[in-house]
């Protein structure tokens, strides 16, 4: 089997499953078999809160009363749960690079958290980084994902300009971003908007 053959199979599963490693770092794009633990991660709210999502139910709510109310409860329990499970599958199925994509980061070999990225349009893609495992955040894997993510949408994906928002109490975030390039654009509210441009990447 000739290389220029070999490299055209490589490149065209490439862009079907992405996968970029480093160190022990890997992020994969996500596959059905995922689907119940981003579901797990989905519906746990100190998981979420990371995101800067609001899921939580007051502090005083009993383990029974938040699972009652829908907060990080089990992801086969209940037929609620099941229909959710079906959502989160249709989801995966229906990523591409026209509009976004699901991914799972991995650390050592175990899913620890997930990321994406959207096509907003004009060359530019908006991301988003969860590392789920609480053990693991502040170790510095958030930059060096951040910059394996960002380098593979210039380089590999032809995007020009990638963005994000931040909740401007998140100062480690913030850092990790401002440590890849990113540049604070405008704060709205408690988001803080981020952009980073190709030529300020190289």
């Amino acid at each position: 089997m000739s290389r220029i053959f070999l490299a055209f199979i490589s490149k065209m599963c490439y862009n079907i499953f992405m996968l970029l490693k480093k160190d022990n770092l890997v992020i994969r794009q996500a596959v059905i078999a995922d689907a119940p633990l981003l579901q797990s991660w989905w519906q746990d709210a100190e998981i979420m809160r990371a995101w800067g999502v609001c899921l939580s139910p007051p502090n005083d709510f009993s383990e029974p009363e938040r699972q009652r109310a829908g907060f990080a409860c089990p992801a086969e329990q209940t037929p609620k749960a099941f229909a959710e499970l079906e959502k989160v599958r249709r989801q995966i199925l229906a990523c591409s690079d026209e509009t976004f994509r699901l991914l799972i980061i991995e650390i050592d070999g175990e899913p620890v958290g997930e990321m994406n990225y959207h096509f907003m349009g004009r060359s530019t893609a908006q991301i988003g980084i969860n590392i789920c495992d609480s053990s693991l955040r502040g170790k510095g894997h958030g930059t060096k994902l951040v910059q394996m993510l960002t380098t593979c949408l210039f380089t590999e994906k032809g995007f020009t300009r990638i963005i994000l928002e931040v909740d401007c109490e998140n100062a480690p975030a913030r850092r990790a971003y401002e440590k890849c390039g990113f540049v604070l654009k405008r704060v709205r509210g408690n988001l803080a908007d981020y952009e980073l441009m190709q030529t300020a990447a190289m």
